[in-house]
């Protein structure tokens, strides 16, 4: 009988049954005086014993507002020790966190705030040059008939909003300030805010966060503490990073994004770790002189924003830094010689690469501290503890181990639901709890796997299965490609013909037939894309993966052709 493509971890550690609001209690009794989060340019350091003050207080000011377990917070604002310290005060509240993208524009902020029925939002002052009060009224009209000492407003647009918090000293018609909150804090709600504690359950949700939109649509997906306090436990372990040192987790992503929310502020919370804003916003040369003054030991971030931090260091070798012990990379898959950059420049004493996505809590698979620098470029990793994994055909049904298929997996960080859309959650988790990722991959006989591309992202040409993303990494050995997009276009005659969009390193002059005589001999020739693009920029979410929908509707459009991936 051929083996199935099929892996368990049971894991060596039993689950741990706690809530954030249970887990800060815990940092703040083991490591008090610990810094907990570091704000580089707002110059602000709170140890443990300080967050777990603000955030108590801040917790129970929001369930003196009226807000009940289970309603829905969103935060609007760029990273920031507010954003910090409101995210942990909403979960030990039992309230649930909505993340929302500080570069939202006002319709996709309604978008939001309406899908999951928000019940308070709490924004920032500002985004760059603009009043997030101004933006904010452009979607609810009514606060501009408020009086500035009104608290309280009726939205037509989204009934359920009943309060808007402002980050700021300065008072806003129809909000409350930050501050107001904190100062609802009497002995009684304390009180108060304790007992609800006691009731909230790991198996109760505590975060909505919304697809980055790189196929469409935003989905909000809702996760429960239970499975981002659980999926980080082991992932933390796998750094080999010691609740001895105290390490610093430097944020690459905003907040908002799983993670920086989930995969550097809980890991950070498991060991007494600090979390370190460099910016508001990703800024490679500030986020490096953050590294350097900070001492920063352990990052996760995508392989493109390394690159751009390689590029800076190469400019400016003053930028490097000798602190790191590890730096993950997840989100895209990285290539051999950007590994080695980061090792190089970066100065990392080790890289780790993860596979992972926000539905699953976030993390499926991660590379090993002792595994050869070839396995982590050309493996996600083994199964996290406490995790399963299959592969299967379009049927559902498990292929032999080493054969290409759908990754699905279950395990306990496995997300709830997608926030009132049944329909959606039906079509991405069975009945029996596994999640389908969407990712076609190879499971190997050792554990360890390997994504060979998306289930919709696979072109078909005259019956042959072509993987964009076995085109792409060919293409990144070119000495003068940076990164690259492989899809399909329709073709009459096989089908679907393949187009690739690259982005040249700095400084190199990229011309088609350069590209396709690179490919010549590396592969099949009938995979040699029949469209070569040369281009300055992809479009890109907020966590900057490139938005190949985006490229796809581009290349369309060039070739006056229309989209037929709803056929796939």
């Amino acid at each position: 009988m051929q083996k199935r493509s099929y892996c368990h971890n049971p894991g060596s550690f039993p689950l741990v049954p706690y809530t954030l609001g249970d887990l800060l209690d815990i940092a703040a009794d083991c490591w008090g005086d610990n810094e907990a989060i570091i704000s580089v340019y707002e110059k602000q350091h709170l140890t443990y014993e300080e967050v777990h003050d603000k955030v108590t207080k801040l917790a129970a000011g929001l369930l003196h507002l009226g807000l009940k377990p289970g309603d829905r917070v969103g935060i609007w604002s760029y990273n920031c020790v507010q954003w910090y310290i409101t995210y942990m005060a909403i979960a030990k509240a039992g309230l649930i966190t909505v993340t929302l993208n500080p570069e939202s524009e006002p319709p996709e902020l309604l978008y939001c705030l309406k899908k999951v029925q928000v019940k308070a939002l709490v924004c920032a002052e500002r985004r760059d040059s603009e009043s997030c009060y101004d933006l904010v009224s452009k979607i609810i009209p009514e606060l501009s008939s408020c009086q500035s000492s009104d608290v309280e407003f009726h939205s037509a647009e989204i009934p359920s909003l009943t309060s808007l918090i402002i980050m700021s000293d300065q008072k806003f018609p129809g909000a409350y300030r930050l501050q107001d909150i904190v100062a609802f804090a009497t002995p009684e709600s304390l009180k108060r805010s304790e007992e609800v504690q006691k009731m909230v359950q790991p198996d109760e949700g505590c975060l909505i966060i919304f697809s980055s939109g790189t196929t469409g649509k935003q989905k909000g997906a809702l996760l429960n503490h239970h499975s981002i306090i659980n999926n980080a436990v082991d992932y933390v372990r796998r750094l080999n990073l010691s609740k001895a040192t105290k390490h610093r987790f430097c944020l690459s992503t905003q907040f908002c994004h799983i993670s920086a929310s989930c995969c550097s502020v809980i890991p950070a919370l498991h060991i007494g770790g600090a979390v370190v804003i460099p910016g508001y916003k990703y800024d490679p040369i500030e986020l490096l002189k953050a590294v350097k003054a900070e001492k920063c030991t352990a990052m996760l971030s995508l392989p493109s924003l390394y690159t751009k931090m390689v590029n800076a260091v190469k400019e400016d070798p003053e930028l490097a830094s000798d602190s790191f012990e590890v730096c993950v990379l997840g989100g895209a898959n990285a290539s051999p010689s950007q590994l080695h950059d980061v090792l190089k420049y970066i100065r990392a004493a080790r890289v780790v690469s993860i596979y992972g996505m926000t539905e699953i809590g976030p993390m499926a698979f991660q590379t090993l501290s002792t595994d050869s620098l070839e396995k982590i470029s050309s493996t996600t990793g083994c199964v996290l503890e406490h995790v399963e994994a299959k592969v299967v055909d379009s049927e559902g049904r498990m292929v032999p181990m080493g054969t290409p298929g759908e990754i699905w997996i279950r395990g306990c960080g496995n997300m709830m639901c997608y926030w009132g859309e049944e329909d959606k959650t039906l079509e991405a988790k069975t009945a029996t709890g596994w999640i389908k990722t969407g990712d076609m991959f190879i499971l190997q006989e050792d554990g360890y796997g390997k994504v060979v591309g998306r289930l919709k992202d696979m072109i078909k040409r005259e019956n042959i299965n072509i993987f964009p993303i076995d085109i792409e990494n060919i293409l990144l050995k070119h000495p003068g490609v940076l990164e690259v997009q492989a899809f399909g276009v329709p073709d009459p005659n096989v089908g679907e013909e393949m187009f690739v969009y690259i982005l040249p390193k700095k400084d190199f002059k990229l011309e088609e037939q350069d590209i396709r005589k690179f490919c010549e001999g590396k592969i099949a020739k009938f995979k040699i894309p029949r469209y070569i693009r040369v281009t300055d920029e992809f479009p890109r979410t907020g966590t900057g993966k490139p938005q190949k929908f985006q490229l796809r509707q581009r290349a369309l459009h060039e070739l006056g052709l229309q989209d037929i991936s709803f056929q796939k």
